[in-house]
């Protein structure tokens, strides 16, 4: 019988990537008969991923498109940037470790060209400081990896909503 793990490589000039075990990433997919009933809570809404893990990157949208949003992708912050010349998203998943701009100077510069909306950080790292750093370049949420599907569908509803009520772009 073979045993599926998950993996976890880390090098900081190339960013972070945490890997879900097959289990998980179904789980978090929502691969279940009574997941497909479920409301589309994300519906209407354009978020963008800022993530260098191409694993990650189609774990995301599958998950968000599941649960009903567009989602754009981008593999790191320079891109993300990039992407917000094209358009305006309700919300952003930023990555916090990546190559070529980290997601500290990407929302740094974001923020710098007047977007509004919430970003949320995500990071392998749980460390002390973290959650302050990302908080004093603009982010407005932090979660960790590995991130349970139900927690990230919710935490981006709730940036959402707030979003569009507080913060309009």
């Amino acid at each position: 019988m073979r045993k599926n793990k998950s993996a976890v490589s880390s090098d900081i000039s190339k960013g972070e990537h945490e890997f879900f075990p097959p289990s998980d990433a179904s789980r978090c997919l929502g691969a279940t008969q009574d997941s497909s009933k479920k409301s589309q809570i994300l519906e209407g809404y354009s978020i963008l991923v800022v993530e260098d893990s191409p694993d990650n990157q189609i774990l995301f949208r599958r998950m968000l498109k599941v649960a009903g949003a567009e989602v754009d992708v981008a593999e790191n912050g320079q891109r993300g940037v990039e992407h917000l010349a094209q358009r305006v998203y309700d919300v952003i998943v930023m990555d916090i470790r990546m190559p070529v701009m980290d997601g500290y100077e990407a929302t740094f510069r974001i923020r710098e060209l007047g977007y509004r909306g919430p970003i949320v950080a995500l990071t392998a790292h749980a460390i002390p400081g973290e959650e302050e750093r990302c908080r004093s370049v603009g982010c407005t949420h932090f979660l960790t990896k590995p991130v349970d599907r139900e927690g990230l569908i919710e935490t981006l509803r709730s940036a959402c909503l707030f979003g569009r009520r507080v913060l309009p772009g």
